[in-house]
């Protein structure tokens, strides 16, 4: 195991299209109305992420106690164990599914031009699976990990014409593992496909990528300045905390410019909505700030500048 001399709380990453090295993860969850922050966990970057998302779910409700209706994850989530906690709590989960390349397929003991486990259709009312050569697996026995294990028969495989892009056994015979709760996993996967399940993903590229966009290009946690898992969460919760903060500061002024532009309508409430910004901008530092907005070219004073920043 690879441990940093300038950091060994850190982990080393070895991911698919990914950089190697010691790395932080920042785990982040956001709602999809206003994409605001709600939960920020950092790990080292050897931990899968599929390892706390049921943990930081359970602190999310427990602090917030608001119904969850649905979520929408990305491929490294894709979990039996996620997708049975959520087909559970009756929430609506869309996952993306993982793509795996030549190189994570080869990792994985495939091989160029064989077929892959996808090519194998299952059928559930018989309990088989079906090769691309319409001949059975049938269910042999399941392991101490709970899959399931269905073999075709040597007999029919070793004259079929396809053998050589199926298998490379000298029994002849495939092996098709299915776990015993594989059936949360294609309901999960069936919400991806449907209607509601591919709107829904279209929100994250827009929410929680768009979070970590803001904080690598504005909030400086492209890299990490601090050592130490507890210093690099701080840093972190201090980050989401000024984009929450932004994010609330122009919701408000958006609020107040649209109550502007009704006010316009009805003459009374424009005269109170005058009297409440003539109280607000008695300071003179809050008047400079309305005429500096007016023009441009106005300097702000040294004090000012600095306490505004």
């Amino acid at each position: 195991m690879k441990v940093s001399r300038t950091d060994p709380d850190a982990g080393y990453m070895y991911r698919d299209q990914k950089p190697e090295g010691f790395f932080w993860l920042a785990h982040r969850t956001v709602d999809a109305k206003h994409n605001f922050i709600v939960d920020v966990h950092v790990t080292p970057g050897n931990v899968s992420d599929s390892t706390v998302y049921l943990a930081r779910l359970e602190h999310i409700l427990g602090r917030f106690g608001y119904p969850l209706e649905a979520v929408a994850l990305d491929a490294g989530y894709f979990t039996t164990e996620i997708a049975k906690a959520l087909i559970e709590r009756g929430v609506f989960g869309v996952i993306a599914w993982r793509r795996f390349g030549v190189i994570a397929w080869r990792r994985f003991g495939g091989k160029k031009g064989m077929f892959r486990r996808t090519s194998f259709k299952y059928v559930s009312e018989e309990d088989v699976y079906v090769c691309p050569a319409k001949q059975r697996l049938t269910y042999r026995t399941t392991d101490r990990h709970g899959y399931h294990h269905y073999a075709s028969d040597p007999a029919v495989c070793k004259n079929c014409p396809l053998l050589e892009k199926c298998t490379s056994n000298r029994a002849h015979r495939r092996v098709i593992t299915r776990h015993l709760d594989e059936t949360y996993r294609e309901l999960v996967n069936r919400n991806r496909l449907s209607e509601s399940g591919r709107y829904l993903y279209r929100l994250r590229p827009q929410t929680v990528e768009r979070s970590f966009a803001d904080a690598k290009e504005l909030h400086g946690l492209r890299f990490t300045f601090y050592r130490g898992t507890e210093k690099v969460q701080c840093a972190n919760l201090v980050a989401a905390t000024a984009q929450n903060m932004k994010k609330l500061a122009n919701l408000l002024a958006e609020k107040d410019r649209l109550h502007s532009i009704s006010s316009i309508l009805c003459p009374a409430e424009r005269l109170e909505l005058d009297e409440h910004k003539k109280r607000r901008t008695k300071s003179r530092w809050a008047i400079w700030f309305v005429n500096s907005l007016k023009n441009r070219s106005a300097r702000a004073p040294i004090d000012f500048y600095y306490a505004f920043w």
